[in-house]
């Protein structure tokens, strides 16, 4: 599932914990992510816990 012993488009070839996805499905499912939001008069960051 990880990918080993090699570079992929431009990466060191260190990917863990990241897994490589090969498969992608033609069908569309909706999907909940719980967001927490940093704010300040310059800038927003939405960060998503793992």
């Amino acid at each position: 599932m990880f990918l080993e012993k090699g570079v992929y488009q431009g990466s060191s070839g260190v990917v863990y914990p990241h897994p490589v996805v090969e498969k992608i499905s033609d069908e569309k499912t909706d999907k909940e992510y719980t967001a927490v939001f940093l704010k300040n008069d310059y800038l927003k960051i939405m960060v998503f816990p793992p």
